[in-house]
């Protein structure tokens, strides 16, 4: 960052909630409450808390994890991804540590309606959203340095967002929305693997035994490629298995933007340039929600009105 930002700020907050990469969490909420729709349950309220006790969530996460690499002595000057708060100097300890609690007790309040709308599975997995939070990165056996935390991820922000939501609206459960959680589960960890693949020497040095760091270079490469191209076929699946509208294919189309990115992440030397995939999956992940819960609801709304 060339410009100075004042220690506890509210620029400095924003910069630490890491807003580039909520499309992680966004994109399966959305298309969970889009497959309730398009199952004409649908309501308005449901859908803006789920939203916001999600984000809240993914927003908790990223502050626990500054913290907890920062702590750790994962973040210094040879870091090659983006600057972290707590590293940078932009929020103290004691100001973090009271963050990690507010954001914390957002989320409790925005998703308690929400358990009483959907009982004690909602509940479990609220409780176990935050205790995720906490595991990925504190304790002596946290999740990110055990080296299956992508594993995790595909299974958090795809089949449990997506049926998690789809199940808040309707009180039940579909195959529809089993297959196509499959794409944003995908889009998320590839966008995790693209992280540890940027920092998979400063993570062997410290002992954090990502997948990167575990199975190799050349492993995270072509996985990061097999994954996003893995996300198509919940589009692909969604047309032809369960009869959606031909226009939730147009969401294969936002997969470009990081298929732009392959050459380099297959070929060429790890640097900063890594940025640039992991810029590209976040917007992807914003895009691709948006689009395909739009088709969903497109191609509802042409049954209902026709």
């Amino acid at each position: 960052m060339s410009a100075i930002v004042v220690t506890n700020s509210v620029p400095a907050w924003i910069l630490a909630s890491r807003l580039k990469t909520l499309g992680a969490m966004a994109c399966p909420i959305m298309i969970g409450n889009a497959l309730a729709f398009s199952a004409g349950q649908f309501s308005l309220p449901i859908f803006f808390l789920s939203l916001l006790s999600g984000l809240l969530l993914q927003i908790l996460a990223n502050l626990i994890n500054d913290y907890g690499d920062f702590v750790k002595g994962s973040d210094s000057k040879e870091r090659l991804g983006p600057p972290r708060a707590m590293q940078m100097g932009w929020i103290t300890r004691r100001a973090m540590v009271q963050g990690i609690f507010t954001t914390m007790t957002l989320a409790v309040l925005c998703g308690f309606p929400l358990v009483l709308r959907g009982g004690w599975p909602i509940l479990f997995i609220g409780v176990a959203g935050i205790g995720l939070c906490g595991w990925y990165t504190l304790g002596r056996r946290p999740l990110a340095y055990r080296g299956f935390a992508e594993i995790v991820i595909f299974f958090v922000f795809g089949p449990f967002a997506v049926m998690s939501v789809y199940y808040l609206q309707t009180l039940s459960l579909s195959h529809d929305a089993l297959w196509i959680s499959l794409s944003p589960g995908a889009l998320s960890t590839a966008l995790l693997l693209t992280n540890n693949l940027r920092d998979i020497g400063q993570d062997a040095i410290n002992h954090k035994r990502t997948v990167a760091v575990r199975f190799g270079e050349r492993f995270a490469r072509c996985s990061i490629v097999m994954l996003v191209v893995m996300a198509a076929l919940g589009p692909v699946i969604m047309y032809y298995r369960f009869s959606y509208s031909p226009v939730v294919l147009a969401s294969v189309i936002t997969l470009i933007i990081p298929a732009i990115y392959f050459k380099m992440i297959l070929r060429e030397p790890i640097s900063r340039r890594f940025n640039l995939m992991l810029a590209s999956l976040g917007k992807t992940l914003y895009l691709f929600g948006i689009v395909l819960s739009a088709g969903i609801i497109y191609g509802a709304s042409e049954r209902i009105f026709l």
